[in-house]
């Protein structure tokens, strides 16, 4: 039985090698072997950072095939195929090897900045404006969700008890999230 080599973008990590080296000086942390194309010139920084919401990350391309610089990274320093990568301090532009990690789609999800009103993933007002909700995922994949009223809690109040049940949700199911409010990315 002859084992499949692996590939990630269709290509295999001989070619990776063949093309990129891991380079913890360059913006991205991979650089150009070898000149391929005008864009694509040796030992210049391979790919550029794209401002994409909501997914802002170095992106690459090489033969019409993009790529996120990131996984290519994973590939080629642990010689494995990630699922998806996560950078650590949620920062997408620090692609340093000790900041990444291979994880499942939930924990990234999960693990993603928050950006809305209250700084806290899963929390939100409800429209009508009488109860705030939280929600999330339980390690078993089952959703949950939480309502508390404004007339009973106080609007505050509400707001406070919904973020705090969130918050022991996420700690009884190892989620680990960013509180970045509106005013932090303006």
């Amino acid at each position: 039985m002859v084992q499949e080599e692996v590939t990630l973008y269709g290509l295999t990590l001989q070619e990776f090698y063949d093309l990129f080296y891991l380079s913890p000086d360059s913006p991205s942390g991979l650089r150009w072997k070898k000149t391929v194309c005008s864009t694509a010139v040796a030992n210049s920084v391979a790919g550029s950072f794209s401002e994409t919401v909501p997914c802002p990350l170095w992106r690459s391309k090489f033969s019409r095939v993009g790529m996120i610089v990131s996984r290519v990274l994973w590939f080629m320093h642990y010689k494995e195929v990630p699922e998806v990568i996560d950078h650590k301090d949620g920062d997408p532009r620090n692609n340093q090897i000790d900041n990444l990690r291979n994880v499942k789609v939930k924990v990234n999800c999960e693990n993603r900045r928050v950006i809305n009103d209250t700084g806290h993933s899963g929390v939100y007002l409800i429209r009508d404006g009488m109860s705030w909700r939280c929600q999330g995922t339980k390690a078993n994949g089952e959703r949950w969700a939480k309502c508390f009223g404004v007339k009973k809690y106080g609007f505050n109040g509400a707001r406070d008890l919904c973020i705090a049940y969130r918050k022991k949700h996420e700690s009884e199911n190892g989620v680990q999230t960013r509180e970045v409010t509106l005013n932090d990315i303006r």
